[in-house]
Formats: structure tokens, C-alpha cells, sequence
């Protein structure tokens, strides 16, 4: 995970343009999307997420070249 989608929650929580807060890409698990800071600030706006989960995949990807 990249330092910046750790530090996306804190943006959410502490910038009050935001009026929503959604992250697309499945990476941001909530243990992480809803970190405990010291301010104990939490969220004032909506959120979403939205996770991967490949445990049971019904499709898997095949290569389309030959060996």
C-alpha cells in the first residue's frame, strides 16, 4: 500500500470540503480506512469502500501465449 492511500482517511477527516469520501480501487482495507488518531476525530461525511475479494474467484486468468 502506498503512503498515500494511508493518509487518505486523515484527509477525509480533516478537510471540510470534502463532502464524500470513496475509494474506488479495493485496496483500502477498513482496519486502515478508519484509523484510531490520536484526536480521536472520526469522519462527518459519508464513506464507501469498496474491497477486492479473490478468494472465490470463479474465472482465472489465463495466459494467451504459448509455451
Amino acid at each position: 500500500m502506498l503512503q498515500g492511500e494511508r493518509m487518505q482517511p486523515r484527509v477525509w477527516q480533516l478537510d471540510a470540503r470534502i463532502r464524500a469520501c470513496v475509494s474506488l480501487d479495493g485496496s483500502l482495507p477498513p482496519a486502515v480506512a478508519f484509523p484510531e488518531f490520536p484526536d480521536k476525530k472520526g469522519f462527518s461525511q459519508p464513506v464507501l469502500l469498496l474491497e477486492v475479494d479473490h478468494t472465490e474467484c470463479p474465472f482465472r486468468w489465463r495466459s494467451t501465449t504459448s509455451s
